[in-house]
């Protein structure tokens, strides 16, 4: 992959990036990690606040960049890379269809019996009014994750 050099130049003031210098930067910091002359959980953190920073900069200007790319077609390369301009998934909207509302609140109300079913720590079966035995859901637990605050 190309290496495009980017400089940015703002009331004077320069800033000149390219791709490997900032891999470099991220393959250093997990080195320094690895190797324990860095605090993995300081990183971490510097590097949360590095991403929302560049996410909050990039839904400022994804109207833009989309408007840019469109004047390219539908795919094109750009700064090394391939671009595509392409259509969000759109999103179908059944709050108004009361058959589709009553469903949803019936799935809702029969997950949470099969969750509690699951909850059934005495051997005993969960049966409901019907006679019928309710099958406990199976939960698998997800792993440990950080949530990451600024103040």
């Amino acid at each position: 992959m190309a290496s495009a050099l980017i400089t940015i130049t703002v009331d004077k003031t320069s800033l000149h990036y390219d791709r490997e210098t900032i891999s470099t930067h991220v393959d250093t910091i997990i080195t320094a990690i690895e190797e324990g002359h860095l605090n993995p959980l300081d990183a971490f953190v510097h590097l949360k606040y590095i991403n929302t920073l560049t996410e909050a900069a990039r839904k400022k200007i994804t109207a833009q960049a989309v408007a840019e790319a469109e004047k390219h077609g539908k795919t094109f390369d750009h700064e090394g890379a391939e671009i595509t301009v392409k259509g969000a998934a759109g999103k179908w909207d059944y709050s108004d269809i009361p058959e589709i509302e009553q469903l949803e609140e019936d799935l809702k109300a029969l997950k949470y019996l099969h969750r509690q079913a699951a909850g059934n720590k005495d051997g005993n079966n969960t049966v409901t009014r019907g006679g019928e035995i309710v099958e406990p859901a199976i939960y698998t637990p997800g792993g440990q994750t950080l949530s990451v605050k600024f103040k």
